[in-house]
């Protein structure tokens, strides 16, 4: 899906050695890693995997891809991924946060393209792109929050319409949790706009793409619930749109 090679491998949507960092010998509670399609406009809810490991795989990448830059991605944001395994506090440079975005963007790819209902979203043209550029693409939103509950991961993908976009009201959204840690994306395809967050969505979300200077994890107000189909309406009602300033796009 990302080079066109013509033989497929298993992708890992997270990797599988990541288990071993909720591995914990007092732990009486069965932790799962949950992937859900979600559709706000009907609410029609499907859990299509669920598992006791990070064993959730995509047929969508070729062994090159998956052994080669992916790998590279996921062992330069391992090290942020155990702070938000472990709750630990943790200051985020530019770098790290182009880094943990160009993760999280590959990583909702993969997991998309490898669901039937929600493959669409994942646009041949996107993952070519972001294979050729090793970043987000403009006309993407991700941001970071923090939940209450530590739960060891989920996945969730979402159509939606955004009533304050300018011009365009359809687009997608995806949710990763992992451990305590929410990284909440909005694709709307808009190159030359950025959405700001307002109310409670602001107050519970820092954006990391596109970058700023640092970005301090988690933030005080924490997402409650463990499904996050109600960030999704969130941050579509509570916010606005502005002309983005391309030079930022990715700094660092």
């Amino acid at each position: 899906m990302f080079c066109g090679a013509s033989g497929v491998t298993k992708a890992h949507i997270f990797a599988e050695s990541w288990t071993k960092m909720f591995d914990e010998p007092d732990d009486a509670e069965d932790h799962a890693v949950v992937h859900e399609y979600i559709d706000p406009g009907t609410g029609k809810k499907r859990e299509l995997k669920r598992a006791k490991t990070f064993a959730l795989t995509s047929r969508n990448v070729c062994g090159r891809c998956n052994s080669g830059w992916l790998n590279q991605v996921e062992d330069k944001v391992k090290p942020l991924m155990a702070c938000f395994a472990a709750n630990t506090p943790v200051t985020l440079d530019s770098e790290e946060q182009a880094g943990l975005a160009l993760w999280a963007f590959a990583a909702a790819l993969i997991a998309m393209r490898g669901d039937p209902a929600a493959r669409d979203f994942a646009d041949p043209a996107l993952a070519r792109e972001l294979y050729r550029t090793r970043r987000p693409p403009d006309g993407l939103e991700i941001w970071l929050g923090a939940n209450s509950h530590g739960h060891m991961g989920w996945f969730g993908s979402y159509s939606l319409k955004i009533p304050t976009a300018p011009g365009r009201t359809e687009a997608w959204g995806a949710s990763i949790s992992f451990g305590y840690v929410v990284i909440h994306m909005v694709l709307h395809g808009l190159h030359d706009q950025r959405m700001n967050l307002r109310r409670d969505a602001a107050r519970a979300l820092r954006r990391i793409w596109e970058t700023s200077d640092r970005v301090d994890w988690p933030p005080k107000v924490l997402i409650g619930p463990r499904d996050l189909t109600p960030l999704v309406t969130t941050v579509s009602e509570q916010s606005s749109f502005e002309r983005a300033a391309p030079s930022r796009r990715g700094r660092g």
